[in-house]
């Protein structure tokens, strides 16, 4: 009584056939270190020898500016100011840096090689500072760093056809406001000869003449008193004096559009920020590919090793060993109908 009593105060633990143990686990890696270094040591060279054996690409990168932002105008008509945009902005350089053209007469200039096809040309532009920065890549850095004077040279070039064509254009617009403002001139003289016959009719006196044409701020305060004695009230004197008024401002705009087009046919020219382009290699990233590589060796031989040691104990398990057969003969065999 005193033990069934004892054995019922004090249960032995139940043992779960079915629980996992960590030990049992620490067991089967221990017993399948050789394969699990094997696996992860064969993936790491692996990797190793194929970072040696891909072709490297190397990148350049340069920092461009332009020498001179040529310049759309626009007249404020009330100042002599003249506000002006960019039309050969940052980013029509970045574009030009990536059509067929440039692309093409670059790599047409390099030292001819196998390894030209791989080159790449790239333009982006930093829309706070306008900053244009141009990247190449090649298979040797000396070749990538040749590539990016190459793409500059050309851009240049490409640049320069842009500019003569557009100061042709500038040169049609020239002719144009030279013939307007001709145009100007001859009405606003015609206009003022028409205010001059307008007042020696109207004036009586070289007094009364005077006040039309004020020179003092005190002359100009009677001005007005004065106009109500013309015959029709000083209507016809105040139309000659506001078409002047508007053809001298005419006159003014198409002046500050010529010489502005005259500032934008100077030339414009892309330059590098320093004489030393640096190159670095992109791919292959071997430090990454063989730690990636060690990675998925060491799992995938983990996995190995627990496979195998299920197959050795299934092996001498019968009922397992008989499970095993009959999936054998589902895979290699095929049963007759």
């Amino acid at each position: 009584m005193e033990e069934q009593f004892h054995y019922s105060q004090n249960p032995q633990p139940y043992a779960d056939e079915d629980e996992i143990d960590i030990l049992d686990l620490l067991l089967v890696l221990v017993k399948n270190k050789w394969l699990i270094i094997g696996i992860t040591f064969l993936f790491a060279c692996g990797a190793l020898i194929a970072s040696f054996v891909m072709t490297p690409v190397y990148r350049s990168s340069t920092t461009v500016f332009l020498s001179r932002s040529d310049q759309s105008v626009f007249i404020d008509k009330n100042t002599d100011y003249v506000r002006s945009v960019s039309t050969f902005t940052p980013e029509l350089i970045t574009k030009l840096f990536s059509t067929n053209d440039v692309v093409s007469k670059t790599k047409a200039n390099l030292p001819q090689s196998e390894a030209i096809s791989s080159i790449t040309l790239q333009a982006t532009v930093d829309n706070k500072t306008q900053i244009i920065t141009l990247s190449t890549t090649a298979s040797t850095s000396t070749l990538s760093a040749m590539a990016v004077r190459e793409a500059i040279n050309v851009a240049q070039s490409e640049l320069e056809t842009l500019i003569e064509d557009k100061n042709s254009e500038f040169a049609q617009l020239e002719n144009a406001l030279i013939f307007e403002i001709n145009e100007v001139q001859k009405q606003l003289s015609e206009k003022e000869e028409a205010l001059a016959r307008y007042i020696k009719q109207v004036a009586s006196t070289q007094q009364n003449a005077q006040l039309l044409y004020p020179s003092s701020s005190f002359e100009a305060s009677q001005k007005a008193s004065s106009l109500y004695a013309l015959p029709d009230g000083g209507l016809e004197y105040l139309r000659h004096l506001r078409e002047i008024t508007l053809l001298e401002d005419q006159y003014r705009m198409l002046q500050q559009r010529k010489a502005a087009l005259s500032e934008l046919k100077r030339p414009i020219s892309i330059s590098a920020l320093g004489k030393n382009i640096s190159s670095s290699l992109i791919k292959p990233k071997r430090t990454l590919m063989v730690v990636l590589a060690t990675i998925l060796g060491l799992f995938l031989s983990i996995f190995a090793a627990f496979i195998r040691e299920f197959m050795c104990n299934a092996s001498k398990d019968p009922e397992r060993a008989l499970k095993l057969a009959e999936i054998r003969n589902h895979f290699f065999h095929t049963n007759p109908k």
